[in-house]
Order: structure tokens, then C-alpha cells, then sequence
């Protein structure tokens, strides 16, 4: 008889909350699985933000490498006064953006038209007289001498960039402090 209780006694400890808690291994082994979850879960946030500081970074630079072009386009660039001949509305995804088109006559007195590459809802007037920033060695190289024009795109680069790698900053070290508990 005491071997049929002593089987009895281990079959019924298998089974959860009839003869007191769940066997310890099976509690210390689902308590391994619930930490590998969480420390797994932990460092893929930690890599997705060391991916958004990496990527941040990266568009941070690329608007830097913008910035200094332009810079180095305004500095080598000859101004001259040009004329708005055209707004033309192009067919967006976020509805109708205009993209001026202007003409100006460089030094050897070559008139050239050109439309600008950025669009937006500007404020000029067909006729209107703007001033124009063209590379001598290659006319064809011309843009209208405004900040929004020549500034925004390297600007918002660096800006969008930063935010996005502070993103990742911040996304990774609070990933890492809740490791730490």
C-alpha cells in the first residue's frame, strides 16, 4: 500500500493546486522563459535604438553635406535680377504645389529659363522680379536667391535627423535603465 501512495501522491502533484503549488521546476522554468522574454524584448528595443541613432545620424549628415554644397554654391555663384514667367501647378499626393519658372540672362548675355526643382505654395506673381544665383561655369545651375529656396531642404535635413537620432537616444537608453530593474 505504500507504493500505491507514494504514486498516487506524485500523480496528483503534477497537477497545479491540488496538493499544494505546481513542482518547483515547473515554476522556476517558466519564470526562465517569462526573463527570456523580457531580456529578449529589452534588446531588440536597444538595437531598433541604436538602428534610429545610426539612421538620425545619418540623415544629419547628409543635410550637413547639403548645407556646406549650398553654401559653397552661394559663395561661387553670380546674382543677377531674373523674372518669374511661370507658375506651373503640378499634381501631388499632397494636392496642387507650384514650381516657379524664371528666366535670367547670364554675363555673355545668354538668356536662359529654368524651373526651380523646389515647389511650394510661394507667394510670387507671374512677372515678378526676383533675384537669381547661377554658377558662371554652369548656367544651367541657377536658383532663386531666397531662403526658402536654397536654406530649407539642408535645414530640415539636420533638424529631421536630430530628432530622429534623439528618437533613438532616448528610445535605447530607456530600454537600457529598464534592464537595470
Amino acid at each position: 500500500t505504500r507504493r500505491v501512495q507514494w504514486t498516487a501522491g506524485l500523480r496528483l502533484s503534477r497537477i497545479p493546486g491540488v496538493l499544494g503549488p505546481p513542482p518547483l521546476t515547473r515554476s522556476v522554468s517558466c519564470g526562465i522563459r517569462h526573463m527570456k522574454t523580457r531580456n529578449a524584448k529589452l534588446a531588440n528595443g536597444r538595437v531598433m535604438g541604436l538602428v534610429f541613432m545610426a539612421l538620425g545620424g545619418l540623415i544629419a549628415l547628409g543635410g550637413t553635406m547639403e548645407l556646406m554644397r549650398t553654401a559653397r554654391f552661394v559663395d561661387h555663384a553670380t546674382k543677377v535680377t531674373g523674372q518669374i514667367v511661370e507658375l506651373g501647378p503640378d499634381e501631388g499626393t499632397e494636392g496642387v504645389i507650384h514650381y516657379p519658372t524664371f528666366t535670367f540672362s547670364d554675363a555673355s548675355g545668354i538668356v536662359h529659363t529654368q524651373r526651380s526643382s523646389f515647389g511650394g505654395p510661394f507667394s510670387y506673381l507671374k512677372g515678378e522680379r526676383v533675384d537669381i544665383l547661377y554658377d558662371p561655369a554652369k548656367p544651367e545651375h541657377a536658383s532663386i536667391d531666397s531662403q526658402m529656396t536654397l536654406w530649407s531642404m539642408p535645414r530640415g535635413g539636420i533638424v529631421f535627423g536630430l530628432l530622429f537620432g534623439g528618437f533613438g537616444c532616448f528610445f535605447w537608453y530607456y530600454q537600457r535603465t529598464q534592464n537595470a530593474d
